[in-house]
């Protein structure tokens, strides 16, 4: 039985494994714009523009396709990029990196592909390099300029000062020039969102129509909240032993029943709101149906759950997932005076589970394992010290639930 478990364990990892692919409609650009080819482009939300993209043309051919090599390309109605040939600021930016110079050093005639921001008579362009630093380029009239913040080391009194010098706004203000009114950029931050609004600002002021592709919605973490309802099926083995007449009576008992609590989840970064961590707690109350009145007739529990959810599908609205992970049963004691402390409490339990989800309501079949031989709880009475009540639960068990986040920022 667990070789079995295991298999589908390693089954489940081969599928998450085929789902790192993200295919979205999208179009290369070769040289003209009557070269354009239409499909799909497998979309990983790039960090850091793209060398290499895959393309899935008509024929569902994929391709690989180095981005130097074409003109433009893009995910329709998301991001697009185009080829430019321009010189490069490689001077290290960050700290830890920074050099105790203040010279700059240039690449010229640098064939890179760069994320359009503003696209127009007046474009912005942004580009992210293999040190994770961050370039941003402005093209006026069909020349490219690189935006220009430049920082280094000095040193004064043998410590160590960091220099910044902000080129670019003097570079925005020769550039905005022509614009009837001044377009304020006095202390404008080097960051996306600033620069994007102060090229929209000088676009409308000279007249010029524009397209802005700022609007990337982030690839960040968030959480939501919730609460679960779910269909608890679980057999286990009921043996009643007294010793003094020898009786042993052995029962299957059948758990079935509604059981109820809250759950949490939370959305990796950079994950293209696939991989989830999903918590869940809830109390589950078994009873005993058995002939013997005189004995324990409910066990208590409350589950604890952590599951590894991995979505199998990101652009539709309802969004199928594989999870697997582990849970822990923990006996609550029952209360009653005659009845010791049960020898085991907490119980681990192996998990995998398929599910859907849909905006803030999801749906789920788990398959539980019990695969160590700890899984048992033994009861012993005061009052008959010869008399105890053994459960053992069956090595796989079934459940299914409906889940509700009523804060919820995942999707």
């Amino acid at each position: 039985m667990l070789k079995t478990y295991i298999t589908s364990i390693l089954l489940c990892l081969s599928i998450f494994a085929n789902a790192q692919q993200n295919f979205k409609p999208g179009y290369i650009l070769s040289d003209s714009k009557s070269d354009t080819t239409f499909g799909q482009i497998d979309y990983q939300n790039w960090e850091n523009n793209p060398k290499e993209i895959r393309f899935q043309n008509n024929n569902n051919q994929i391709l690989n396709i180095v981005t130097s090599e074409i003109s433009a390309f893009g995910i329709s109605n998301e991001e697009h990029y185009q080829t430019k040939r321009t010189s490069l600021d490689i001077t290290p930016n960050q700290e830890g990196r920074l050099l105790k110079t203040p010279n700059r050093t240039i690449t010229e005639d640098t064939l890179i592909s760069l994320l359009v921001l503003v696209s127009g008579e007046n474009s912005l362009y942004f580009f992210k390099d293999k040190r994770d630093k961050e370039h941003f380029f402005l093209e006026k009239q069909n020349e490219i300029t690189e935006l220009v913040n430049h920082r280094y080391l000095i040193e004064q009194n043998s410590k160590l000062y960091i220099r910044e010098l902000p080129l670019y706004r003097a570079q925005l203000k020769s550039l905005f020039s022509d614009c009837s009114k001044e377009v304020k950029v006095d202390g404008i931050p080097f960051v996306k969102k600033s620069l994007t609004k102060k090229l929209i600002e000088y676009n409308e002021c000279v007249g010029c129509t524009y397209l802005c592709y700022y609007e990337k919605k982030k690839d960040a973490s968030s959480i939501s909240l919730g609460l679960v309802l779910a269909y608890n099926s679980e057999n286990k083995n009921f043996v009643h032993i007294d010793y003094l007449p020898d009786i042993r009576q052995r029962y299957t008992l059948k758990s079935q029943g509604l059981t109820y609590g809250i759950n949490a989840e939370f959305v990796m970064p950079r994950s293209l709101n696939r991989n989830r961590i999903y918590f869940e707690a809830y109390y589950i109350q078994e009873k005993i149906d058995t002939e013997l009145k005189d004995y324990l007739q409910k066990l208590n529990s409350i589950n604890l759950t952590t599951l590894y959810r991995r979505s199998l599908a990101n652009t539709n609205e309802i969004k199928p997932y594989l999870g697997i992970g582990l849970g822990l049963k923990y006996l609550l004691t029952p209360r009653d005076e005659h009845i010791f402390n049960p020898l085991e409490v907490i119980t681990p339990q192996l998990l995998l589970e398929l599910g859907i989800k849909r905006k803030n309501l999801g749906a789920y079949a788990r398959l539980k394992s019990y695969p160590f031989p700890t899984s048992d709880y033994e009861y012993l009475y005061k009052r008959v010290a010869e008399v105890y009540d053994k459960f053992t639960y069956k090595k796989l068990q079934f459940q299914f639930g409906l889940s509700y986040f009523l804060i919820n920022k995942t999707n």
